[in-house]
């Protein structure tokens, strides 16, 4: 009898879950989101468990150590405040957790092929629907708070959060493209990769059309290059660990200067105007300065626990503190840097795609604070960063 491996079966029922979230979204299902929300976070932390009784890396202390602190001062800022503690309240704070949590083991292990085949089945699947979705909604693909506007949405509450999804999948299934034995396969999910690129552009989610453009003009260079491996430097990795909150800092110090505005034009939005972002970021940077210790995640959300400042390192400093987003900080330039070795272009690909996501975290804090799961797609290059056989190796034989 066949011994079943526990550890590749959870994380083929988290991409499951992950991609039936898309899907269920894209027709407004929000109660069972919501259940796939909670399924995904309980076997994240299920899976995290198995992976730490066997062996803890230091970048999982680091990750444990902010997601207590950050539940101390949730907590703290509750009491202050007079909150109601419920499992609403802290859905943000669950979010958070099993953002950092995927990440921690993602970074570790080495997915099989099975795994791997399964992960790109569910990219399949949720490309195929998303181009069904469209055909069948028609103008309701582009419903954005109730009205037909030009930004197609497929659903979710803004298009710049659609164009996070669409970018996430896109440059996992240019990833894919080399390792691909039959030119039918090359062909199928080249077009699935055109149809995607096609929706990216009709959300106009310009931070996500401008990371694929960079993520395919290196794909491009890499493919075409002879060097064999690439290290990330400590500069770059630092640089893009700290990049949200260098750029909001940046944006609220250039934005008010005359003619400056208009190079921050890629920064609008369906009913956002540049300015808007000024006023989101410095009423987050007002919320802060009132409990700089233990941060404001009740106040930034009315007592809701409901909030997002649209910048993952603001939404971090607003809701758990400054030590949280410090620590936040130290765990990505890790992921990102890995010790410093030389990573084969396959894998470097891999790294960029994961910077790649978090860049999109300058206007779109859902990474960290949403409930639709799109940390797994952002994950999943830290995940198959690890495979062995490596991906430009890989071959589908089905």
């Amino acid at each position: 009898m066949q011994k079943i491996d526990v550890n590749s079966l959870i994380l083929k029922t988290l991409y499951l879950f992950a991609g039936a979230i898309v899907c269920l979204q894209t027709f407004h299902l929000g109660r069972y989101v919501s259940f796939c929300f909670y399924a995904i976070f309980f076997l994240t932390l299920i899976y995290w468990t198995l992976c730490a009784l066997r062996k803890m890396e230091m970048v999982e202390l680091w990750v444990l150590l902010a997601i207590g602190i950050a539940l101390i001062n949730v907590l703290a800022n509750a009491t202050i405040s007079g909150t109601a503690v419920g499992i609403q309240y802290v859905k943000k704070l669950l979010s958070f957790s099993s953002t950092l949590l995927f990440f921690a083991f993602a970074c570790k292990t080495e997915p099989d092929e099975s795994t791997c085949r399964w992960i790109y089945r569910i990219l399949d699947v949720v490309s195929v629907f998303l181009i069904f979705s469209y055909f069948y909604q028609g103008q309701r693909a582009y419903l954005f708070n109730g009205t037909v506007t030009k930004y197609l949405t497929f659903g979710f509450t803004n298009p710049n959060l659609t164009g996070l999804f669409l970018s996430g999948i896109i440059m996992l299934q240019l990833n894919r493209l080399p390792g691909l034995a039959h030119i039918w396969q090359r062909l199928f999910v080249a077009c699935e990769v055109c149809f995607l690129l096609y929706f990216l552009w009709e959300t106009q989610a310009r931070n996500a059309l401008l990371a694929v453009a960079i993520f395919l003009a290196m794909f491009c260079v890499l493919s075409l290059g002879k060097r064999a491996s690439i290290c990330p430097g400590k500069t770059f990795a630092w640089l893009m660990s700290f990049w949200p909150l260098l750029f909001a800092a940046m944006y609220l110090l250039l934005v008010r200067m005359p003619g400056i505005m208009k190079l921050f034009s890629f920064m609008e939005s369906s009913g956002k105007s540049v300015s808007s972002r000024t006023e989101i970021w410095s009423r987050a940077i007002d919320l802060w300065k009132a409990s700089p210790i233990f941060g404001a995640y009740s106040q930034g959300s009315n007592g809701t626990g409901s909030s997002q400042f649209h910048n993952t390192h603001i939404d971090i400093l607003v809701s758990y503190g400054p030590v949280v987003l410090c620590i936040v900080c130290f765990v990505l330039f890790s992921l990102i840097y890995m010790g410093g070795k030389r990573q084969p272009k396959w894998q470097f690909l891999l790294t960029l795609g994961f910077v790649c996501e978090l860049f999109l975290g300058v206007g779109e804090a859902a990474i960290f604070a949403g409930g639709l799961a799109v940390h797994l797609y952002a994950g999943t290059f830290l995940l198959l960063r690890n495979q062995v056989p490596p991906i430009s190796a890989m071959r589908d034989r089905q």
